[in-house]
Formats: C-alpha cells, sequence, structure tokens
C-alpha cells in the first residue's frame, strides 16, 4: 500500500476506513467500540476529529488523537495486529481430539 502523503496533508479532516480501523482497534477497549463509532459518524456539523477531542471520556487521549488519525502512523501496524491475534486465538482455542 501507498500513501499518497501531499493528499493526506491536503484533506486532514478526511476520516477514512483506516482511520476508523485504527480508532476502534486502539479506543475500542478504552470506551466501546459503539461509542468510538458514535463520535466518528455521527451527523452533528462537526468533524470527526473535533468530536473526538471533545469527548469527555476520552480526554485522556486528546494529545494522541492526531496521532491516531494519522495513516503515516497507521501503516506498519499490521504485524502486531497479526501477532496480537494469533496469540489471543493461541490462548482461547479449545484442544479438541482428533
Amino acid at each position: 500500500m501507498q500513501v499518497d502523503e501531499a493528499t493526506m496533508a491536503a484533506n486532514p479532516e478526511a476520516d477514512g476506513p483506516l482511520t476508523a480501523d485504527r480508532l476502534l482497534t486502539v479506543l475500542g477497549p478504552v470506551v466501546g467500540e459503539e461509542r468510538v463509532l458514535e463520535l466518528i459518524t455521527r451527523d452533528d456539523g462537526r468533524t470527526p476529529r473535533e468530536r473526538l477531542l471533545a469527548a469527555p471520556d476520552l480526554a485522556e487521549w486528546r494529545t494522541r488523537l492526531d496521532g491516531l488519525r494519522s495513516p503515516r502512523n497507521y501503516l506498519g501496524d499490521t504485524d502486531r495486529l497479526i501477532t496480537a491475534s494469533i496469540a489471543r486465538h493461541q490462548r482461547t482455542r479449545t484442544l479438541r481430539p482428533v
């Protein structure tokens, strides 16, 4: 995957699927996936960034929100996410007799 940094920089308020996935992955365990989805999809005249920054339940994340929303910081997480998923699966799988 290649990121067109000029296009992304020109539209800092564009929250696409990569951003939504990243926010759900990081903030979902903190405030719940439904809450994150509400904040990034609600149509109230504010941008997703403005809603995230104004959310009282995300106050401790305010200084990190722009970094979470940046595709530059998101790319490269694939290996970490796959490793974490495999580890979680190995911890929770049930061995069945063959």
